[in-house]
Parts: C-alpha cells; structure tokens; sequence
C-alpha cells in the first residue's frame, strides 16, 4: 500500500479547511448511529438470507451485495467519527489510506449494483420476453464482476494513479478531487465518466422505461373494451398488469 501518495497534511490541520465546531460534533453524532445500527441491522437482513434459500432470488442476490457493502461501510464509520469527536484525523496517514480505500470500494460496488437492480427491472417489466435469462448464476456473475470491478477502481490510487487523501473537515479521508496533476485529475475524469455518469444513465434509463410501461398498462387498464376482440385485449392487458405487479414485490 502506498503511504506516500497520501498528501500529508497532519501540520496545517488547524489552519485551514476548518467547519464549524457545532459540526463536527453533529457529523460525529450521525456517524455514531451509524456504528451502533449500521452494522446489526445489515448482519441480521444478511441472517435471513441466510436462512431461508428460498429468499434467494436473482434480484435479491443484488440486494445481498448492497447489505455486504453497507455492511463494509458502516463497520469501518468508527474512525471518521472518533476523529470527529477530537475534531480531527489522529489515526495518521496509513489509516487515511486504508479508510479512502475501503470506504471508496464499498461505495463504487453499491452505486454499481444499483445500476444492476435498475436494468433488471427494466428487463422483468419492460422486456418480460427476456426475463426468464435472469437466472441465479447469471446474478452472482454480474455480483462478481461489480467487486472486482470496484476493486480495480478504488486500488488505482496505491499505484500512483489517483491519491487518497483528507477530506476539507479534516476527519476523514477520500480521493483528491480537486488535485491538479496529470495523473490525478486524470484519475477522477476517468471515475466521474466511468463510475457515475454511465451508472446514473443506466439507473434513469431504465426506471423511465419502468414507468413508461408501468403508465401504459395502468391506462390500457383502465380504458373500457368496445367490442369482442377489444375486450380480449382488455383481457390480456389485464394479465400483463398483474405480471408486472408481481415483479414488484
């Protein structure tokens, strides 16, 4: 791990990038709730799964990936809010580095994920013909590929592409977003394109169709059949209602 592309501020803590005293005390607090619920409440939803395979569900196993990387984030909240407490980062660099990687990893899996559950909907609803494709294994597949591809994003930094380093507040640690090397800012182009602009559009392209199909369906629903043939198609809209309501639970 390298220490070194951390930028060490330790010296200048409190001059400069200071917040309001009140604040760290109220960001300190959150994270408290944080360390004390974060943690049981993920475990247990993590239990039942579990225990119960029947729960275990193609979308589901996208939902156990988001509680592992909740999991992951919550349990390591207690040095930014210690640090917060003392009102700033006395765990040093090697810690900072740690914390901005794993809390980085933990957060590009799950905004992946997201992304995975978005276009997954998109198929059971608006494409149902190619749902039966989504299967268990194609799930822990894709599961695997947004780890290791969180993994590769959030390890750049320890070989010199990107750099971890404190937050303004001083109390925790992230990327260096407003860093001007090459390198650096490279970096963070590459993450903003790659790692939220192409997952957001997955996530509202794919709830749009949701909703343009949900829409259709409720009015195709509603209108009132004419004649016989008509009133068949009312008869299978009605069916493809009900497919698309049993998606959503």
């Amino acid at each position: 791990m390298n220490v070194s592309n951390v930028t060490m501020v330790q010296d200048d803590v409190a001059s400069k990038y200071l917040i309001p005293v009140p604040m760290y005390y109220i960001i300190g607090t959150g994270l408290l709730f944080v360390v004390l619920f974060g943690p049981f409440m993920n475990a247990t939803s993590l239990m039942v799964f579990a225990k119960n395979s029947h729960l275990r569900s193609p979308t589901n196993v996208l939902v156990i990936s988001l509680l592992l990387g909740d999991l992951g984030m919550s349990c390591v909240a207690s040095i930014s809010m210690t640090a917060n407490f003392r009102r700033y980062y006395f765990w040093g660099d090697r810690v900072c580095v740690f914390e901005g990687f794993w809390l980085y990893l933990m957060g590009l899996t799950n905004l992946y994920t997201h992304a995975v559950i978005a276009v997954d909907r998109y198929i059971v609803i608006a494409k149902p013909l190619k749902a039966h494709k989504i299967t268990n294994r194609a799930a822990v597949l894709v599961v695997i590929i947004v780890w290791i591809q969180g993994l590769c994003w959030a390890s750049f930094p320890h070989f010199g592409w990107g750099k971890y380093t404190y937050e303004p507040a001083r109390t925790s640690c992230a990327v260096e977003w407003d860093s001007k090397e090459l390198g650096s800012a490279s970096y963070n182009v590459a993450i903003t394109i790659w790692s939220l602009c192409i997952p957001l559009g997955m996530i509202f392209f794919s709830y749009y169709h949701v909703f343009r199909t949900v829409s259709h369906f409720c009015e195709c629903f509603t209108s009132k059949p004419v004649s016989l043939f008509d009133n068949t198609i009312f008869r299978q809209r009605q069916v493809s209602l009900l497919s698309i309501y049993n998606s959503l639970k």
